[in-house]
């Protein structure tokens, strides 16, 4: 398996106990949080 540098942008929604929560990154790093 060759390894590769490539990142891509990507996003995540999680239920907690208090409601959704959601987060956002791309090549950067971390770029959006929507907290309950």
């Amino acid at each position: 398996m060759k390894p590769t540098s490539e990142i891509t942008a990507g996003h995540a929604v999680l239920e907690t106990v208090i409601g959704f929560m959601g987060i956002a990154w791309n090549e950067k790093g971390l770029i959006r949080l929507c907290l309950p």
